[in-house]
């Protein structure tokens, strides 16, 4: 199980009032530019990328040969490249793959890792925070907006791995001090970098992570509406289609919290009320230290909705947190 460090008090106050901001630590961009970039794209990865438009952004999954996730993006078509942010430390793991691949395709990949840098703005307000200082609502999660701010060009997408409403902004890594100054966010409260995977798990969706997401399907993760089953070639293809129209997955993870928490947890199993195995714990963080308990947990489908679920003897909700605050865990 992971344990992950819990955001403290003071950032999920703020995250309920008003807005803060962080520097995800995990997360790391890469570029495409020529004439095939995007068909080339669309052969590793599990989302069309084919018909993508200046404008559309899509999240999507690179798998193995057995179908497991690898690596979670989030992929912007520009005029003339593909910006590609990859979550959870695995950019080296997604440029190696596409190096790999690129036999004789017009394509040339370039690393952003020093070159680009991205900044979320999450939390109650976040909405009413880009309108003001963006001037623009949250794009939907299939497109982003280019935004001139400082004197320069802003990147702006909405973040889904936050409980509360979320931007992401991605700047050149030499304008970032200034832009960060001009948006008043040196004002605003900064969350650790590392915040991303707290978050995520408390709006309900996994650390993708060596260990964690990494490795498992992405049935089981929660993850099967960014796989479009109709699209063309990829690896895992084959494990997608038999999933599709077997449907005979085991397991599934599942978002819990619970109130009333131990402040911390050990791996544990969820049991039904009558005391049988529903899961184990794979995932779990607090919220206010003895008071809420929250995370994912590896549960058997067959079980699931027969019963009430309990963890270390006191009934769990097999729900995510939601734009969660100090009066409404």
């Amino acid at each position: 199980m992971a344990w992950l460090e819990p955001l403290s008090d003071t950032d999920w106050q703020q995250l309920a009032d008003g807005v803060a901001w962080f520097t995800p630590s995990g997360s790391r961009s890469l570029r495409l530019t020529g004439h095939d970039r995007l068909n080339f794209l669309n052969g590793q990865v599990t989302q069309d990328m084919r018909r993508l438009q200046p404008g559309d952004r899509r999240q999507t999954l690179m798998l193995n040969i057995k179908g497991q996730a690898q690596a979670l993006m989030d992929v912007h078509v520009r005029p003339d490249d593909v910006h590609i942010w990859v979550h959870g430390h695995r950019q080296p793991f997604v440029w190696d793959a596409l190096k790999r691949h690129i036999v004789f395709d017009d394509v040339t990949l370039t690393d952003l890792t020093e070159t680009l840098q991205h900044v979320v703005v999450t939390g109650r307000e976040a909405e009413t925070w880009t309108l003001d200082r963006l001037g623009i609502a949250i794009p939907q999660p299939t497109s982003f907006q280019a935004v001139e701010r400082a004197g320069a060009t802003l990147l702006v997408a909405a973040f889904e791995r936050s409980p509360f409403p979320a931007v992401s902004i991605s700047m050149l890594a030499k304008d970032a001090s200034r832009v960060v100054d001009a948006l008043g966010l040196n004002d605003q409260h900064a969350l650790p970098p590392d915040a991303e995977d707290v978050l995520s798990l408390a709006a309900g969706h996994p650390a993708m992570t060596e260990g964690y997401g990494v490795g498992q399907l992405p049935q089981v993760l929660g993850l099967e509406g960014l796989v479009d089953h109709h699209k063309g070639c990829y690896l895992g293809q084959e494990v997608m289609a038999r999933l599709d129209a077997r449907a005979n997955l085991k397991r599934v993870l599942k978002p819990f919290h619970q109130k009333g928490a131990a402040e911390t947890v050990d791996p544990s199993e969820l049991q039904t009320a009558s005391g049988v195995k529903a899961g184990v714990v794979w995932q779990a963080s607090t919220m206010q230290p003895g008071e809420v308990r929250f995370g994912l947990a590896l549960c058997d489908k067959d079980v699931l909705g027969e019963e009430s679920l309990m963890l270390d003897g006191a009934p769990v909700i097999t729900e995510p947190l939601a734009l969660i605050g100090r009066s409404e865990p």
